[in-house]
């Protein structure tokens, strides 16, 4: 891993025209982290810097985009997502890099205060339904959990567009949900910080809450 102030962490951001991502590309160029944004469309993106337009579920496209990075940081979806975990998994196995930070959804696991199921379900579909939403999203997790890379799952609570960094609540695999909406930015330096610690939450899922 290359580290430290003379040698940048080198990201690949998949799904870079997101939200989170976007935030996320903000928060490490200030780091001072080398990042490369890989996208389908690169007119949506705000800072063009460093672009590769390709599909997230093309192999060959995504092994030669993460030549040389530490760490892949895929914001993908909202559907496909079992096609992309294993293009993404397929890819860093072919090319060596080991560290894969990928955001899902709360409740792949489960794990939803029962108050908050019903109404989620309704929604978002349940996770045993791989036609749904839900399904769709824990299907995914399940591959990636299931592998042999160093991977981060974040799962953020619900997300909101408030322009601030809150304090994060952080619940581990295997715990209920807290109570804590959380912005979309807050998700974004989160991600940021992680990049700068890549040695935390390694094989790990974690939620993201609001405080």
């Amino acid at each position: 891993m290359k580290r430290g102030n003379h040698n940048m962490t080198k990201v690949l951001v998949l799904g870079a025209t997101g939200t989170i991502a976007q935030h996320a590309v903000k928060f490490m160029h200030a780091n001072g982290t080398d990042v490369i944004q890989f996208v389908r469309t690169p007119s949506k993106l705000r800072q063009s810097l460093n672009v590769i337009q390709g599909d997230a579920a093309d192999v060959v496209a995504l092994k030669e985009a993460m030549t040389g990075v530490d760490v892949v940081y895929a914001n993908l979806g909202p559907t496909n997502m079992p096609v992309f975990a294993q293009a993404v998994m397929d890819a860093m196995h072919a090319t060596g890099v080991t560290r894969l930070i990928w955001t899902a959804t709360a409740g792949v696991h489960d794990e939803l205060p029962v108050s908050h199921q019903a109404n989620a379900a309704k929604m978002l579909g349940t996770t045993d339904d791989p036609t749904s939403y839900m399904g769709d999203q824990a299907a995914a997790v399940k591959l990636i959990m299931a592998s042999d890379l160093d991977y981060t799952i974040i799962r953020p609570n619900w997300l909101t567009n408030d322009d601030q960094v809150q304090a994060v609540i952080i619940a581990q695999f295997g715990t209920e949900l807290p109570d804590g909406a959380i912005s979309r930015k807050t998700v974004g330096h989160f991600v940021s910080d992680l990049v700068n610690n890549l040695t935390q939450h390694q094989r790990g899922s974690i939620s993201l809450s609001g405080k």
